[in-house]
């Protein structure tokens, strides 16, 4: 099953949304997270069968005129899916059983797809 992965604005995050990333495990607690949402542009979250398996907080800048992704806080849990849900945060798109990624993430903040 692919691994589903939606980047959106931080500032569009819930309370529910942040409970479920902090109600994740790993070391980020939900004051963490609410910071993260204000100092953040983007949030990225990937499911594996609709349950929560990683997300990131990152912003869109430039860095000598090139434009970057740059990842403030960054979580996966730990699972046999681990190494592709990363992929999937890192990169912002669906990613295959073999790991593959379908879709990135645009200097605009725009999900690109392969034609």
């Amino acid at each position: 099953m692919p691994i589903q992965v939606v980047t959106r604005d931080a500032a569009a995050l819930n309370d529910a949304d942040l409970d479920e990333m902090a109600s994740m495990g790993g070391a980020f607690d939900i004051g963490i997270l609410s910071k993260a949402k204000e100092d953040w542009v983007l949030s990225t979250a990937a499911r594996v069968e609709g349950k929560l398996h990683g997300f990131a907080f990152a912003t869109l800048e430039r860095i000598g005129g090139t434009p970057c992704v740059l990842v403030g806080l960054l979580s996966v849990k730990r699972s046999s899916k681990r190494d592709q849900v990363l992929k999937g945060v890192v990169g912002g798109g669906d990613v295959d059983s073999r790991g593959s990624s379908s879709g990135r993430l645009g200097a605009d903040g725009s999900l690109r797809r392969p034609r």
